[in-house]
Order: C-alpha cells, then sequence, then structure tokens
C-alpha cells in the first residue's frame, strides 16, 4: 500500500444516504442526501434512484475520487422496501463506479464495526463515538456515523491501485479518470 491514503468517498446507502469524503488524513465533507420522493410508489422510486444515479456522477466526474466504498445491504429474511432500496442504490453505485471507472468496495457492516469500534455487533451510539474518535465529529445522524466509520475502513485497508489492478487497469490508465 503506498504512503499516501487514497482520496475516498464512503457512503452509507439508506433512504437517507449518509457520505463521507476524506483524502490522506483530511476529512473533506459529511453529510445525509434525503432521497425519499415526494410522490409515491414506483415512480417515486425511480425518481429516488435517478436523484442519486445524478449526484454521484456529477461527484465521481470530477475525477478526484480514488476509491468509493459502501456499506453492504444486509440480507434479512423478511422482506421489507428499505432492503429492497438499498439493494437498487448499490446497483446504481455500481453502474456509475464502472461508467466513471472509479473502483469501488463494498464491505459488510460487521467487518467495519469490528475494525472501527472493536466489535461486530455494535449498537447505533457505538457507531456515533466512534465517528466522534476517529474524525472528531459529533453528529446525530447514525446515517453520517455509519459513513465516517466505513471511510476510517476504507482508507485504512484498500488500495485503489489494487482494486485497478482487479479491473485490468493501471493507475496511469487514461480511463481511470476522465474529469468534466
Amino acid at each position: 500500500m503506498s504512503d499516501r491514503l487514497p482520496h475516498v468517498l464512503a457512503l452509507d446507502p439508506a433512504n437517507k444516504l449518509g457520505w463521507a469524503e476524506a483524502c490522506d488524513a483530511e476529512l473533506l465533507g459529511y453529510g445525509v442526501l434525503k432521497l425519499w420522493p415526494w410522490t409515491v410508489g414506483q415512480q417515486g422510486s425511480h425518481k429516488r434512484l435517478r436523484r442519486w444515479e445524478a449526484w454521484l456522477d456529477l461527484k465521481l466526474r470530477r475525477g478526484l475520487i480514488d476509491l468509493v466504498a459502501y456499506e453492504r445491504p444486509l440480507k434479512h429474511k423478511g422482506k421489507f422496501a428499505g432492503q429492497d432500496l438499498a439493494k437498487h442504490l448499490e446497483a446504481v453505485t455500481r453502474l456509475v463506479c464502472s461508467r466513471t471507472s472509479t473502483p469501488y468496495v463494498a464491505v459488510a457492516p460487521t467487518s467495519v464495526k469490528k475494525f472501527s469500534m472493536g466489535h461486530g455487533a455494535s449498537s447505533k451510539e457505538d457507531s456515533k463515538a466512534a465517528a466522534l474518535r476517529l474524525w472528531g465529529v459529533s453528529t446525530s445522524s447514525e446515517d453520517v456515523a455509519d459513513a465516517l466509520c466505513v471511510l476510517h475502513w476504507a482508507q485504512n485497508t484498500q488500495d485503489p491501485a489494487d482494486l485497478l489492478g482487479a479491473l485490468g487497469m493501471d493507475i496511469d490508465d487514461p480511463r481511470v479518470r476522465r474529469p468534466l
């Protein structure tokens, strides 16, 4: 792994999508994207996914992000709308990353929790405490706290050059960056 920490965009996909971005050890930004539509039903879901696609595409086309890391949606025995939404958000994320030649990695929530908090079954309050300890961010949002923990995991365990190699690209490949 190189001496420089990668420029990472970390995501916690849900109805309120938490995101965090850092380059090296500097936190550049974080927040929550509210993706729920004003309309309900299938048309509202479509608008939500298009909104997410547009935001992510704009972010990645600037060519600054080395890696997108996101928390993989959990599999539940029962089926509920939030799980379906998370799976659709994951599909759109992978599509946009592929289209912009940006490496991406999904991580299980238990892996993030174990790495950031020491235990795979940590609570949301533990996640908020970890965000404060790791990044100095005091947040009331579980989504932001989870994204900050994913960011910490990604910057300390992932090397974009290795991920590009798995995609059959070199870090100097012109397809890796597509600035506006």
